[in-house]
C-alpha cells in the first residue's frame, strides 16, 4: 500500500499543483492509480424509479465496486461514452461521462488536496 501512495504522489510533489488533464488521463486508464486517488468509500448518488416520480438516493461506492466496473477508459470505449469537463476551478473539477444523444450520464467530482487531485464524489442522475 505504501508503494501505491508513493507512486501516486510523485506527480504532484514540489511547488506546483498537479495538472488535472494529466491526472485524469492516468486516473481513467490505471485502476491502481485511480484507487490510490479515492477514499475507501466515495459518497455517491443515483436516481431510481420512485412511486410517482424518480427519486435521488444517496449511496456510497466502495473501492471494490469501483474496481469491478473497470477503468473509466474501458467503460467509455466499450459503451461509446465521452468525457466532458462541466465545471473547473483551481480546486474543483467536475467531469461528466455521457453517451451522446441519450440522457445517460455519470458525474465525477474531483478536488485538489495537498497539490494532488482526488475523486470526491460520483453522481448518476440517469434512470
Amino acid at each position: 500500500m505504501l508503494i501505491l501512495t508513493t507512486a501516486s504522489s510523485a506527480a504532484c510533489t514540489g511547488s506546483q499543483d498537479e495538472n488535472f488533464d494529466t491526472f485524469f488521463a492516468r486516473f481513467s486508464t490505471s485502476m491502481s492509480f485511480a484507487l490510490s486517488r479515492m477514499p475507501p468509500v466515495v459518497p455517491s448518488s443515483r436516481v431510481v424509479d420512485g412511486k410517482d416520480e424518480p427519486v435521488t438516493v444517496q449511496t456510497r461506492t466502495s473501492r471494490a465496486e469501483f474496481r469491478r466496473a473497470g477503468t473509466l477508459e474501458s467503460q467509455m470505449r466499450r459503451n461509446g461514452l465521452k468525457a466532458q469537463k462541466v465545471r473547473e476551478s483551481a480546486t474543483v473539477v467536475e467531469v461528466v461521462i455521457v453517451r451522446p444523444d441519450t440522457d445517460w450520464q455519470v458525474s465525477y467530482s474531483f478536488g485538489l488536496k495537498a497539490r494532488c487531485w482526488y475523486l470526491r464524489r460520483i453522481d448518476d442522475p440517469s434512470l
